[in-house]
């Protein structure tokens, strides 16, 4: 009987070294796969080493070629990576974030949406997921769904400005007006030097008919960024809205210095339909 046992140890030992083996080998050889997707470009530091050294590309390594890669605009390359990184660690909620984000760039919305979920899946409390999850959404026309995910992004992390703007962008396409003033308002206590939140709460407002407080904002806005061209341009069709002509022409021309594109914008926008018979109006379009 106890040579049995013996033998049936030595069995689970052989087997447990054959697990490992054959872990290791899986390994290399996604290792290996890496090696060959990567551009020969990547890592010259490591290939001018002393041969005597002769380093081994770890996980690290391609993971940093990978970031390089994204900085560089080559998302299909960095993707790549990220396809056979997934493979060594299924369980990382940060390689599954990345490669959403990539996918994101490459305008693969659902794509990367499905490899944001596959992060929460791993840890549901990851509040960039959330985050990024919600900028896709709402990339698809998805709003509430984008709406869902910003909102339960604030709940995790209730001092994060951007997702409190992005909850407040959600609402704004949803029409809810209020409640998005609510949430710019919430963003502007971590973030109260923002101009692009002043200006979405002026151009709110606007929306809300609450024309002096919009004004307010977006003087805010332009005191922090003397330069900001959209909120000129909001401000010019806040006073379009109400006929005060002189000082809706007179922000134009401002918006229109910053941006040009503004002028084309002005043509096409019904919020200057009440001045756009205006010589003044027509000579800036035209000049």
């Amino acid at each position: 009987l106890q040579n049995d046992v013996q033998k049936q140890q030595v069995t689970v030992i052989e087997n447990l070294q054959n697990l490992e083996i054959d872990a290791q080998q899986r390994k290399e050889i996604i290792l290996k796969e890496l090696a060959e997707i990567t551009p020969p470009t990547i890592l010259p530091v490591i290939e001018q080493k002393s041969e005597s050294l002769q380093p081994e590309i770890s996980i690290d390594d391609y993971i940093k070629q990978a970031e390089v890669l994204f900085l560089e605009k080559r998302h299909e390359d960095a993707l790549a990576i990220y396809e056979q990184l997934i493979k060594i660690q299924p369980e990382n909620p940060e390689n599954w974030l990345k490669r959403g984000i990539i996918l994101n760039r490459l305008k693969r919305y659902k794509d990367a949406i499905a490899s944001y979920n596959q992060a929460i899946k791993i840890n549901p409390e990851y509040h960039q997921a959330w985050c990024d999850i919600g900028v896709a959404c709402g990339n698809l026309g998805k709003h509430q769904e984008a709406f869902n995910c910003f909102d339960k992004a604030t709940k995790i992390k209730p001092d994060d400005g951007v997702a409190w703007v992005n909850r407040g962008l959600s609402l704004l396409e949803l029409e809810r007006c209020e409640d998005a003033v609510a949430s710019f308002d919430k963003a502007l206590e971590f973030q109260p030097n923002s101009p692009k939140i002043w200006d979405k709460r002026g151009y709110t407002l606007v929306m809300l008919g609450e024309d002096d407080q919009a004004i307010i904002s977006f003087d805010k806005a332009l005191e922090i960024k003397p330069d900001y061209s959209s909120a000129y341009y909001n401000k010019a069709a806040c006073y379009a809205l109400q006929r005060k002509i002189e000082l809706a022409l007179e922000n134009l021309q401002k918006a229109i210095e910053f941006n040009p594109s503004y002028r084309e914008d002005a043509v096409n926008d019904i919020d200057f339909d009440e001045i756009k018979n205006d010589p003044g109006f027509q000579t800036l379009i035209k000049s």
